[in-house]
């Protein structure tokens, strides 16, 4: 069995940029949503260059032997950090579970009908 290669992860959230794109769907949209509020895009335009010139830096320095994985941070909570067959012996251990719950034998039951008053 091959050894585990170290792993980076960077996690990222959208960009002001990228928020202002996806509520307003157009470029010009966010540019008249900002004007009307002081605001410049090329203002937030030049962060989210900035930010991703950055990401780019941090990832170039990560050593070629290592894997590398990109996560938004709203899919944080479903990213697993653990290793796979962790996971899997996990899930195994709670499919017995069920199985064992779902192979008791029935309480008695009820009947139901006009007779049951």
């Amino acid at each position: 069995m091959a050894a585990n290669r170290p792993r980076a992860v960077f996690v990222t959230r959208e960009t002001d940029y990228e928020l202002l794109i996806a509520h307003h769907a157009t470029r010009g949209q966010a540019r008249f949503f900002l004007e009307t509020r002081g605001q410049r895009l090329e203002d937030v335009e030049a962060r989210h260059d900035r930010f991703h010139a950055v990401l780019g830096t941090a990832r170039a320095s990560v050593p070629a032997d290592w894997r590398q994985t990109l996560v938004s941070r709203a899919d944080l909570n479903r990213f697993l950090f653990a290793r796979r067959r962790h996971c899997r012996r996990r899930a195994g251990r709670a499919g017995r579970q069920r199985r064992q719950i779902s192979q008791r034998p029935a309480g008695p039951r009820r009947q139901s009908g006009a007779g049951s008053l």
